[in-house]
């Protein structure tokens, strides 16, 4: 019998599993939509991550990685064994082996953490490997090769960055820097501009429709739905390029001056 195999791309935003006998079987949004009164899981994924800002006081929207790190050992156990469940595939959990994606830079106890997260739902055999070394090999890179490699994966929570060679990571650094974080700074910028609550998903619409950080780039305009800090109604604001390329500059600086220190911690021989 083949050896059953699950590689588990666990992120902040986004979580992918594959499966060496059936390929990709799920790449949605890493949320729980939980009922508050029964503990239940209502939905995860696209669905739950949909309702994040339209729920219902008894309905709470869960997150449980946050920063690339797990941040709830159970509602994360509980993701993961749901992802299988919906499909009928709980007892392909047992006698795997997963190998899930971590960032570069991680604590023992965030370490154990994750492997906790497999141990509640009974899996045996879990292998840790780091975001950007995940990153090449889904790139198709040798990473085997003795000439050195930069990946760079910015994630929803983290931007990771290694030189890689010999299929081992010579240099790694990992800042908390990533897709959410420049939405998190375009909603603090509106609310002080415009005095107006950008929700997460429109904040993240503004960054993919008209965000840069290109002082050359066209200056373009969104109108984006919010609530007024004043009256606590709905309310609208055209929100310009020009307004939150600052912000969004910031962010992208502290992620060139990570990539930058890897380049300098390289030794000159495989920077060679």
């Amino acid at each position: 019998m083949a050896k059953k195999v699950i590689c588990i791309d666990l992120g902040t935003s986004q979580t992918r599993v594959w499966l060496s006998t059936k390929g990709n079987i799920f790449d949605e949004p890493t949320a729980l939509a939980i009922d508050n009164k029964s503990d239940r899981i209502i939905e995860i994924g696209y669905l739950a991550d949909k309702a994040m800002g339209r729920n219902p006081a008894d309905i709470s929207i869960v997150r449980p990685v946050q920063n690339g790190v797990v941040a709830d050992v159970m509602m994360c156990s509980l993701f993961i064994y749901r992802i299988f469940a919906n499909q009928g595939l709980e007892r392909y959990l047992r006698g795997a082996t997963v190998i899930v994606s971590r960032p570069n830079s991680i604590t023992p106890v965030e370490q154990m953490a994750l492997d906790q997260v497999f141990q509640k739902i009974r899996v045996k055999r879990v292998i840790q490997v780091p975001c950007a070394e995940m990153a090449a090999l889904g790139a198709g890179i040798d990473t085997s090769s003795p000439r050195g490699i930069l990946v760079l994966d910015i994630g929803g929570g983290t931007s990771d960055c290694a030189a890689v060679a010999l299929g081992n990571i010579a240099v790694s650094h990992t800042v908390p820097i990533g897709g959410k974080t420049f939405d998190r700074a375009i909603i603090r910028t509106v609310k002080k501009t415009r005095n107006l609550i950008l929700g997460p998903a429109t904040a993240e619409s503004c960054k993919m429709r008209i965000g840069s950080i290109s002082d050359d780039s066209e200056n373009q305009f969104v109108e984006a739905m919010g609530r007024d800090v004043s009256t606590g109604l709905p309310s609208s604001a055209i929100i310009s390029t020009a307004e939150i390329r600052p912000v969004l500059q910031n962010l992208a600086e502290q992620i060139t001056d990570m990539v930058i220190e890897v380049i300098q911690d390289v030794k000159p021989e495989l920077a060679a």
